[in-house]
């Protein structure tokens, strides 16, 4: 593997603020070329230049930003390690850099949307921001089926009141709740969207809805299954007074959901998650508080299950970004969402893509976490290995000398905050 020696001499200063201009290295073998590509730039290859055989790569092997970045770090990395005296501050720095370069990729807006759980304090990059604030709403609710192991639920994420009993989440699990036929049963129980009057306007950002089994493992039974819908019905409806929702009578029937474009059935002890997405640009507008925007909704259901058992349990996972009232600006912060924690403006729709991809899964997924110190160079080798000859030769140089090192870091950290 040769690396450009005029930019290897160059050592670009590292810090904490990954985001500075770092020259980039081209590992080269004979008649090819490659030249990372960002998603934006478009796939003309006329001149043999950016892709395997002079093609263009495919959109699969594309790697991101952070993926870049973080090559670049590793090259740096190799050439502190090898050389007859190492610097610890040097290493130091370009440690530092990563960790700061993580720290943002949890803020990233693709990683809001596959990550809602994890993506507190997330925005939606826009082409002219205003000051906002963003927190997350989490609640959990268990709920019970009916005699015959069956419930179904509806959730719209997109409403956030400051007054009343509203809600957007809706549970049917009436005695004729049979899955098979209309049931005039959807209630809407009350999950915390109701909050001070603090803000005036909203949008969501992300959220997810993860339904698990939480009961006895010796008579579990049943499956659990759901589906995105695109319905205009799932709107606010009073906690308080549970009336039924007859607009939503349809959702009795589970074929329903297996009728559905993203759609899936899992076993009970699977569970099972659903990733909110934008379905258009009016999603990414803020609307005033006390409203719902439908259009979007999560369907999940209980077929079969254990019967009238409190053995399941659901959690709400909303990103919010606000427009505070004047009258509590002195109180909340705001800042503006710039593209330190956002993907390009050019690069939304690959990230709404991505989601649409992974938009139902298993409960599981939800616990994965986006940057596991176990994982972290076999998603190098995944991500960059495949189509950078040498980074797997790389990896295997660095890695028996990162060990101690990183213990020395460690022993200078702790002198110093004993001084």
């Amino acid at each position: 593997m040769d690396v450009d020696k005029t930019e290897q001499n160059k050592q670009p200063k590292l810090n904490a603020d990954w985001r500075g201009d770092i020259s980039g290295y081209n590992y080269r073998r004979p008649a090819v070329d490659y030249r990372f590509r960002s998603l934006a730039e478009p796939e003309d290859d006329s001149e043999g230049q950016g892709g395997m055989n002079g093609r263009a790569l495919p959109l699969s092997a594309m790697v991101n930003k952070y993926d870049k970045k973080l090559l670049e770090f590793m090259v740096n990395m190799h050439n502190v390690l090898k050389g007859d005296k190492i610097s610890i501050d040097s290493f130091a720095n370009i440690v530092e850099a990563i960790q700061s370069m993580k720290g943002e990729q949890e803020w990233d807006y693709l990683n809001a949307l596959v990550h809602p759980e994890r993506a507190k304090g997330a925005k939606i990059p826009s082409s002219i921001p205003v000051p906002s604030s963003s927190f997350q709403l989490h609640n959990s609710v268990q709920i019970s089926t009916n005699s015959s192991g069956n419930a179904c639920i509806l959730f719209n994420p997109y409403y956030l009141a400051s007054a009343g009993a509203g809600s957007t989440l809706y549970l049917n699990n009436s005695p004729g709740l049979t899955g098979s036929s209309a049931n005039n049963g959807f209630v809407p129980i009350n999950i915390g969207q109701v909050i001070p009057p603090v803000y005036n306007e909203f949008r969501v950002v992300s959220a997810s809805i993860v339904v698990k089994y939480v009961g006895r493992f010796d008579i579990v039974q049943g499956v659990i299954g759901g589906a995105i819908v695109f319905d205009q019905n799932i709107t606010e409806g009073d906690s308080n007074a549970s009336q039924p929702n007859q607009t939503l009578a349809k959702y009795g029937d589970f074929n329903l959901a297996m009728d559905a474009f993203y759609t899936q059935e899992n076993m009970t002890l699977n569970g099972i998650r659903e990733l909110y997405f934008p379905l258009d640009s009016t999603f990414e507008q803020y609307i005033v508080t006390g409203n719902a925007k439908t259009g979007f909704g999560s369907m999940i259901y209980i077929l079969g299950g254990v019967p009238s058992s409190s053995s399941y349990k659901v959690d709400i996972y909303v990103n919010y970004e606000c427009l505070p009232d004047s009258a509590f600006l002195n109180y909340i912060p705001t800042s503006l969402c710039t593209s330190t924690s956002s993907v390009s403006m050019d690069r939304k729709q690959d990230a709404v893509k991505a989601v649409q991809q992974h938009a139902i899964t298993d409960e599981g997924a939800a616990k994965t976490p986006m940057n596991d110190k176990a994982s972290f160079w076999e998603n190098v080798k995944k991500t960059v290995g495949d189509f950078v000859p040498g980074v797997n030769d790389l990896i295997g140089l660095l890695a028996p000398q990162l060990k101690p090192m990183m213990s020395v870091i460690g022993a200078i950290q702790d002198k110093k905050k004993s001084w």
